[in-house]
C-alpha cells in the first residue's frame, strides 16, 4: 500500500488524445530537480505520433522500429500502437519515465499486436568508436528480436552540438541492419523537426 502510495506520488499523468480512436497516458515526474528537456511532450513530437497512429507511413506490423531521444515515449508508443515492435530510448535520467509510460500503455500496445520496451542509449557511444556503435545496435537488435527497420525521432535537433553524435548514431544503426538485408531494402528514418533557435540542426526528409 505504501509503496503504491509512494508511486502516486511520483508520478504526475495526462491522457493524450494521439488521434481519433487513440489515446495514450503520459506520465512525467512530479517534482524535478533541474530543468531537462526529456520530460516534456514538444510540439514535434505530437504530429508525427498523430501521422503514424492514423496510417501515415502505412502498416507498421512487427516492423522493428527504435526512437532516439525519446524523451516521454509519444512517438514511439503511437507506432508500438500500430503494431510496431518498438525500442525507446534516451539518456539513463529519463528512463524511469520512458518505462512508466511503457508501463501505463501497455494493454494499448498489446491490443495492437505491437510491443515496446525502454532501454538507454547515449548517442556518445555511437560517435566514440565502430566497435561500441555495433555493441549499442546489437542491444537494440536483442530488444526487439531482429533488424532495426525503422528510426523514429522528434524535437532531437535544436542543438547543433548534439548533430554530430546524432548522425553518428543514425548512421551506426542504418549501416548495421542495411548490410544484413537485401539490397533494396533500406532502413527509414523519420525525423521531426521545428525550427526555434539560430543555428539549429537543418535537416529534411529524403
Amino acid at each position: 500500500m505504501a509503496s503504491a502510495l509512494a508511486s502516486q506520488d511520483l508520478w504526475q499523468s495526462k491522457t493524450r488524445k494521439v488521434c481519433d480512436g487513440l489515446e495514450l497516458e503520459i506520465a512525467s515526474r512530479r517534482r524535478r530537480q533541474y530543468y531537462n528537456t526529456g520530460t516534456s511532450i514538444w510540439p514535434a513530437g505530437k504530429h508525427p505520433a498523430g501521422w503514424l497512429a492514423q496510417g501515415g507511413a502505412g502498416s507498421l506490423e512487427r516492423h522493428c522500429c527504435v526512437e532516439l531521444g525519446a524523451g516521454l515515449g509519444l512517438v514511439g508508443l503511437a507506432a508500438a500502437c500500430r503494431g510496431a515492435r518498438v525500442v525507446v530510448t534516451d539518456l539513463a535520467e529519463n528512463l524511469p519515465a520512458l518505462s512508466e509510460n511503457c508501463r501505463r500503455n501497455a494493454r494499448s500496445v498489446t491490443e495492437a499486436g505491437g510491443f515496446v520496451t525502454a532501454a538507454v542509449l547515449d548517442w556518445s557511444e555511437c560517435a566514440a568508436s565502430a566497435e561500441s556503435a555495433s555493441a549499442v545496435v546489437l542491444r537494440l537488435e536483442n530488444l526487439l528480436g531482429g533488424q532495426v527497420e525503422a528510426i523514429l525521432a522528434a524535437d532531437v535537433t535544436w542543438d547543433p552540438a548534439l548533430g554530430p553524435s546524432l548522425l553518428s548514431t543514425i548512421s551506426a544503426i542504418a549501416a548495421r541492419s542495411t548490410h544484413r538485408r537485401y539490397v533494396g531494402q533500406d532502413v527509414d528514418v523519420l525525423i521531426a523537426h521545428i525550427p526555434r533557435l539560430h543555428g539549429t540542426i537543418r535537416c529534411r526528409l529524403v
